[in-house]
């Protein structure tokens, strides 16, 4: 909870999600080199579920902040879906490379899937910090053709998608910049 915490307030979602999967690169390794030994087995499956964890905590709260704002729950069934996928698949490939190469060689496969995870990750741009917001707009208001170039002028409101069939706005907004009065005013009836 600490570290998202930090992610969110300090908008360093990227060092902590790449911190998460660093270790889980690490202790890989450890994993095999310490099997004989029970209390660093146990130091580093609690080490491997400090970096699961956070992942499972911030990579939903990531997908929705890159989402588009009428796009968000298709993103996150999307991730559903292939969070099953990947734990199917995970565990057929699990399986064949225990098989054919021994314990060791799941921590190697293991470890060389996170090192490709933490390569692509370097490469990702710092998500925009914005949080879904739902506003209700007049029955008047949002007939308007300009409304949402009304809505993207106020600042701090990146993204914008009417719904007129339930008088409503669904908008990305970065609160510490988001104008709430001139939201309102937008809105307002004509």
């Amino acid at each position: 909870v600490p570290f998202i915490i930090y992610a969110e307030r300090q908008r360093q979602m990227k060092r902590v999600l790449l911190g998460a999967v660093a270790l889980l690169v690490l202790v890989q390794p450890l994993f095999w080199l310490t099997q004989a030994s029970l209390p660093w087995l146990v130091a580093c499956i609690i080490l491997f579920f400090v970096g699961f964890n956070l992942l499972e905590a911030t990579l939903p709260s990531l997908l929705s902040k890159i989402a588009p704002a009428g796009g968000k729950g298709t993103a996150m069934g999307v991730y559903s879906t292939s969070q099953f996928a990947g734990a199917a698949l995970g565990g057929m490939f699990g399986g064949w490379l225990f098989a054919h190469f021994g314990l060791g060689g799941v921590f190697v496969g293991c470890a060389l899937l996170a090192l490709s995870w933490l390569a692509i990750g370097v490469t990702m741009r710092e998500p925009p910090y914005v949080t879904s917001y739902r506003l209700a707009v007049s029955s008047d208001r949002i007939r308007d053709a300009g409304l949402a170039a009304s809505l993207l002028a106020v600042a701090g409101v990146t993204d914008v998608v009417i719904v007129a069939d339930e008088s409503a706005a669904y908008l990305k907004v970065d609160s510490k910049l988001l104008d709430r009065e001139a939201l309102d005013r937008v809105a307002a009836p004509v």
